[in-house]
């Protein structure tokens, strides 16, 4: 585990490195980002990868700031300006490996892990391809229609969606190497927000929800296996 201190406008925020098998830096690499409040921040790329080494890949997690302990995603999320300080360090910290590998990289996660992955798309666009699953680029709306933010944020709805929503940006990027997932039923990550905020790109779209998509650990192998070959 290799942390990561990183000075922000909100302040001191530290994100982590995690490799979990390393096969040189010419192998393929995927880097990947778990869920919001995720804890063990691992749980899903645990039950994806049982056997890491045996990938023949790079495998690294990028421990999101707040996710050292099962009530840091609290303190990271009390503020808006703490929160979007921690999608930039996932970010940076993603730009951090793909500058140490000479393979074809991956950048894939779950959920915020998936916003994360496509800001870095959106900011840099390094990665030889991103799978995020179960995101979109319509950040903002998981406060307004899922989890309800405080009540001074649900009252400046616009300011909330200018701050969180980065569809605009976008379209600034050419997508062929970006491949989205999203759940059928989804309540968190809403179809009907997510997948207008794609433009340019058609996601596939799994018929589970966000619980079960956490546990298709076979399905989600399986999607990223083959951008790690190509």
């Amino acid at each position: 585990m290799h942390e990561l201190a990183a000075e922000t406008l909100a302040g001191q925020l530290c994100a982590a490195v995690s490799i979990r098998a390393w096969h040189g830096t010419d192998a393929p690499t995927l880097v990947w980002h778990h869920g919001g409040g995720e804890h063990p921040y691992d749980t899903i790329f645990s039950g994806t990868f049982p056997d890491p080494d045996s990938m023949g890949a790079n495998l690294v997690i990028i421990r999101a700031p707040g996710h050292e302990s099962r009530l840091g995603v609290q303190r990271v999320g009390a503020t808006l300006s703490r929160y979007l300080a921690t999608l930039a360090v996932a970010v940076a910290a993603t730009e951090h490996v793909l500058a140490e590998v000479d393979g074809r990289s991956v950048v894939s996660g779950y959920s915020l892990g998936g916003f994360v992955t496509n800001r870095h798309h959106v900011h840099h666009d390094t990665a030889d391809a991103y799978v995020p699953l179960m995101a979109g680029t319509a950040h903002g709306e998981i406060f307004l229609s899922s989890v309800p933010a405080a009540p001074p944020a649900r009252n400046r709805p616009e300011y909330l969606r200018r701050r969180l929503n980065f569809t605009d940006a976008w379209g600034g990027r050419d997508h062929d190497h970006v491949h989205p997932v999203l759940g059928r039923h989804d309540r968190l990550n809403r179809l009907a927000a997510q997948r207008p905020s794609y433009p340019g790109v058609t996601p596939a779209v799994w018929p589970v929800g966000h619980l079960r998509g956490i546990r298709a650990h076979e399905r989600i192998r399986q999607t990223l296996e083959p951008h790690l070959r190509r």
